[in-house]
């Protein structure tokens, strides 16, 4: 071997040892991925790079065969990646619903709600697991600091919390006087809230919250 084919040689190793091992490469390909689209949900056949959508299909597969070191799925996992295909519906849908969130103020989407792709059914579909205890804790954590309201029956109460928080911003207190113009029917639901309490009828759970806003128990003659 002559004295230059040598420097080659050893110039070639070199380069090897400096690049990254390809899983890395890949990895970093997805990271930049995430940090452009918000999400880890390369399409497979991805036409900008073919070769990350196949290779996220592969980390899903070996993950579900039990192939993946637990330090790989722990890397995945902590950038957002979504192992499971059911996963990504969901997180699809649970983005949407932020967004109506956004927009609407609240998350009680009508059932029959056609925009949002169908949000209003997905719903109702997360209510009926919750009920019969199939919806995963950690769902349920999201979905409830998002606002998520379970029973149906608490929407109204939730829309008229809502109302007394708006009339305590505006007028520093909580004693709704009867006739209220922007929202005739608070000060009745109000009393109504105060007669609940007295007959022991009312969650602890939303004394606490009435209490905290500044809602006085002991009706205000006006």
């Amino acid at each position: 071997m002559t004295q230059t084919e040598k420097k080659k040689m050893i110039r070639t190793m070199s380069k090897r040892k400096r690049q990254k091992p390809p899983w890395e490469r890949m990895f970093d390909e997805l990271s930049k991925f995430r940090k452009k689209y918000k999400h880890c949900d390369v399409p497979t056949k991805w036409s900008e790079n073919v070769k990350l959508g196949r290779w996220v299909s592969h980390q899903r597969n070996m993950a579900g065969k039990g192939l993946l070191s637990d330090d790989l799925y722990n890397r995945l996992k902590q950038l957002g990646f979504v192992f499971h295909m059911h996963n990504i519906s969901w997180e699809k849908h649970y983005k949407r619903l932020i967004d109506f969130r956004n927009d609407q103020g609240h998350c009680n989407v009508p059932e029959q709600w056609t925009n949002y792709g169908g949000l209003g059914g997905w719903v109702h579909s997360q209510r009926t697991r919750w009920k019969r205890g199939k919806l995963e804790t950690e769902r349920i954590e999201r979905l409830e600091k998002a606002g998520f309201v379970w029973e149906r029956h608490n929407e109204a109460w939730e829309q008229k919390f809502e109302k007394l928080i708006q009339f305590k911003n505006k007028e520093g207190h909580c004693d709704v006087p009867p006739g209220w113009t922007e929202f005739p029917k608070l000060a009745e639901w109000t009393y109504q809230q105060r007669k609940h309490k007295k007959n022991g009828k009312m969650p602890p759970e939303r004394i606490k919250r009435m209490e905290d806003l500044g809602f006085k128990w002991t009706l205000k003659k006006f």
